[in-house]
Order: C-alpha cells, then sequence, then structure tokens
C-alpha cells in the first residue's frame, strides 16, 4: 500500500525485531521490501551500522533504552556485523514510558556514557521513541564526539538516498554532513575524522 502512495523512500523503523533475528535479517527484510514495492528501503539498524561507516567508526559506546533482553540483542547484532563494543549502559526503560523520559536526562546519559569511553569512535543511541533527537547536537558539542541515534540516521539514509543536500542545523554531525559533502564536492572533516 506504501507504493500506492507514491512514496519516494521507505523505512522499517523496528529495530528490537530486526537485531533478535540476527546479522542479516535487515538486508533480507530490504530486499523484500525493495521487491514487493519497487521502492528504495532501508531499516533503522542498517541506516544506523552505514553512519557507523560514514564516520569511519569500528569502537562503538552504545547508550540505549533499552531492557536488558533487547540490549543484548542489539550489541551482539552489532558485534556479528563487525562493530566493537567498547562500553554500553541502558536507562532500562518500559516501551509505554519511553516518551516520558525528559530530553535533559537523556542528555546527561548519552554525555556520561561517551565520556566514560573515550577509545569510542562514536556515541550510538538508538530507539526513536524517547526523545534523544533532541540532544544529539548538545551531546556532540560537549564529548568531541559524533552521535547517531535513530531518527536522525534513518533521515540522513533517506535524504542522502535521494540525492536531498538541504542544510539541516541542530541535529547533529550526521544531518549536517549531507550538505557539507555537496557544498564542498569531497567529505567533510566530520565525515572523516572526530571532533576535536
Amino acid at each position: 500500500s506504501l507504493a500506492l502512495r507514491r512514496v519516494d523512500y521507505i523505512i522499517y523503523a523496528g529495530t528490537p525485531l530486526l537485531v533478535s533475528r540476527g546479522k542479516g535479517s535487515d538486508i533480507e527484510l530490504i530486499r523484500k521490501i525493495r521487491e514487493a514495492t519497487g521502492i528504495e528501503a532501508t531499516t533503522s539498524v542498517t541506516a544506523e551500522m552505514a553512519a557507523f561507516e560514514h564516520f569511519g567508526a569500528k569502537r562503538i559506546a552504545v547508550a540505549s533504552p533499552y531492557p536488558a533482553n533487547v540490549q543484548r540483542d542489539t550489541l551482539d547484532f552489532l558485534r556479528a556485523n563487525g562493530f566493537d563494543i567498547v562500553k554500553e549502559a541502558s536507562m532500562d526503560v518500559g516501551f509505554h514510558v519511553l516518551h516520558d523520559v525528559p530530553p535533559f536526562e537523556i542528555y546527561r546519559f548519552g554525555r556520561d556514557v561517551i565520556q566514560s569511553a573515550p577509545e569510542a569512535d562514536v556515541l550510538y543511541m538508538p530507539c526513536p521513541q524517547w526523545q534523544v533527537r533532541s540532544v544529539v547536537a548538545a551531546i556532540e558539542r560537549d564529548a568531541h564526539k559524533p552521535v547517531v541515534a535513530g531518527d536522525p540516521a534513518k533521515y540522513w539514509s533517506a535524504l542522502k538516498s535521494l540525492d536531498i543536500r538541504d542544510r539541516i542545523e541542530g541535529c547533529g554531525m550526521l544531518l549536517r554532513s549531507l550538505s557539507e559533502h555537496y557544498e564542498t564536492g569531497k567529505p567533510s572533516s566530520a565525515d572523516i575524522r572526530q571532533v576535536s
């Protein structure tokens, strides 16, 4: 039915289901969506891993809201895809109250995780259900490391695929990199190294 609505891109946003099914489940789902609709697609976790690669990140610090079983599956999935988890922490928030976690608590949690992992290339904060998008830029500013979060990574993947290069400020390095790359014709400094 999405194809009938003439969408240009499809994003499957159910990370817990995909990571519970193991490595390759995201790629298989994308293939099925493309075959069924003829439309380019991604999943949350696929877009997030592409964002890690965009930053040249292999060593990941994870700060999630997930309960223990989803946290474990997420870490296993990332490891199976070649990423080294150097630090991990979870707020262990129930799904039905994720939206109630105030942004300042998310900021403090993410900042503390990345600051306790100086060897990490990037901070990963999955899940679009909590208000992480609103604190990405502040964590990056204060921790001097890129942050890959659910919504910004999905939007980045879609916009990049559709060759939309508008300047997007206030949402972190990943979305900002769309226009930086387009304006210069080469990767930005944030694309190839951590911020100092």
